[in-house]
């Protein structure tokens, strides 16, 4: 699966055994990005009609990825991109499709912007290419932020999420999962010198997987600080606190918090810290 993914519910030991048998598999990798951006009017020129200043003033910005690798037997279906023929349970190992949607209103604006971001992943993983034993992932998020410039030295930024995390097993029914979560905060940046910065976040989240029997209900709370700072000119040291704490609203089943939920935190209070310095040569 190349990630380590901790199963609450299960209760058994899997051992993998090489069966010394080969099978020649292709991996195809696709990326494209395209970008709107009108370019700066230099000249300052009043725009009459509202609908010309608005598309002056917006940028847009998509990325999509695609990651397929299979064992079909017609290799001009992968690299000739056939979608058909991607994310086939019985000949996929691992498939991923993503796209990235950024649009941002007021682009340039000194004092104001207005950001929309869209993402969606879609993944079917299968490790054995068994048609019966596989596991699909779909990710939904949105999240909208309005940043507010006071001054060169103080930035506030106020953002709504939205995701929707579904995971299906074939196999393991306990292992299926549909979460969906809203969540609100915001962030402020202070210029507290010359080369030195510090921003200071809040973020709460109510999430919920929705399953037979009753619903896991979740709230989880986030504050971070960052202190950034240039050394010698051409070093930066970063400094970073974060504070979580989680709380079970409803738990009709008495099951562990997946790790799909509060950012994969337990419940209860957690924290971490860094320390980082980078020098450029």
């Amino acid at each position: 699966l190349q990630e380590y993914v901790p199963d609450t519910n299960g209760d058994y030991i899997l051992v993998v055994v090489p069966s010394g048998n080969y099978m020649p598999t292709s991996k195809v990798l696709f990326n494209w990005q395209w970008e709107w951006r009108p370019t700066r009017d230099r000249k300052r020129k009043k725009v009459k009609h509202l609908w010309k200043r608005f598309i002056k003033t917006t940028r847009i910005t998509n990325r999509f990825k695609l990651e397929e690798q299979t064992n079909h037997e017609n290799l001009w279906d992968i690299y000739l991109l056939n979608f058909t023929q991607f994310q086939k349970a019985g000949e996929t190992i691992n498939g991923k499709f993503l796209w990235f949607n950024d649009v941002s209103f007021l682009d340039r604006h000194p004092v104001w912007n207005f950001r929309v971001n869209t993402r969606f992943q879609k993944q079917l993983i299968n490790l054995y290419i068994d048609a019966s034993n596989n596991e699909q992932r779909n990710v939904w998020e949105h999240e909208w932020t309005i940043r507010y410039r006071a001054s060169s030295h103080f930035k506030q930024e106020v953002d709504l999420n939205y995701k929707r995390n579904k995971r299906e097993s074939v196999v393991a029914l306990s292992r299926n999962r549909n979460v969906t979560g809203y969540g609100a905060g915001t962030r402020s940046i202070f210029r507290v010198m010359k080369g030195m910065d510090n921003s200071l976040e809040f973020h709460g989240f109510f999430e919920e997987d929705q399953r037979s029997g009753g619903a896991l209900q979740a709230h989880y709370f986030k504050v971070k600080e960052r202190l950034t700072a240039s050394v010698l000119k051409k070093g930066r040291l970063t400094a970073q606190f974060q504070w979580y704490k989680v709380i079970i609203a409803k738990n009709p089943l008495n099951i562990p918090l997946p790790y799909e939920m509060a950012e994969g935190k337990k419940e209860g209070d957690s924290m971490e810290w860094s320390l980082r310095m980078d020098y450029f040569v």
